[in-house]
């Protein structure tokens, strides 16, 4: 048996929000995702098919933007690395030293923007050139697109034998960019 979700409304009216007179907060975006979601559903099981697909169409619009969004940060961070690009792939991290975390092959578990910078410049002063090359990338968006889970193989130096899984979790950030909290290869 499903649930009905109750139904949270926005403090403000949808159309200002939409007309871009009053910026998106995270929470917002979760709200008005579930609230979608939940009318969908509603709509469904009222047999109301016309008013489904365009409920449908809309969920789809309101989480595509993020996904491509959240791919396009993966492969900066692939960039980063493949450049060694310190400056480029310290901006790429969430800032925050509690909260963002590393885990390299051979490397101990690290913990914070700090720890992990360091790692990346060690691994990027090595005298080894290193291309790494993400495939068979899977981007999952988690709760209103306040957060997304990448995973994928790391090719090194162009080579698929012999790759890694990968694992990227990224957070949207107040200012709306896309920032790593965790890699693990």
């Amino acid at each position: 048996a499903r649930v009905a979700l109750p139904l949270q409304r926005i403090a403000m009216p949808r159309a200002a929000v939409v007309a871009n007179e009053i910026p998106w907060t995270a929470e917002m975006r979760a709200n008005e995702l579930e609230r979608l979601q939940a009318r969908l559903e509603q709509a469904i099981q009222d047999e109301k098919y016309d008013l489904a697909a365009t409920l449908r169409d809309e969920v789809a619009s309101f989480t595509a933007d993020d996904e491509v969004a959240v791919l396009r940060a993966n492969t900066d961070f692939y960039e980063a690395f493949s450049t060694r690009d310190v400056q480029f792939m310290a901006g790429m991290w969430f800032a925050d030293e509690d909260r963002a975390t590393c885990a390299h092959p051979g490397f101990p578990h690290l913990r914070g923007h700090e720890q992990i910078m360091d790692s990346w410049s060690q691994i990027f002063s090595s005298n080894d050139q290193m291309t790494i090359t993400p495939s068979e990338v899977r981007c999952t968006l988690l709760r209103g697109s306040l957060g997304a889970i990448v995973a994928c193989k790391e090719g090194v130096n162009g080579q698929g034998e012999g790759a890694l899984t990968a694992t990227n979790i990224f957070e949207k950030c107040i200012d709306g960019r896309w920032r790593l909290v965790h890699h693990q290869a």
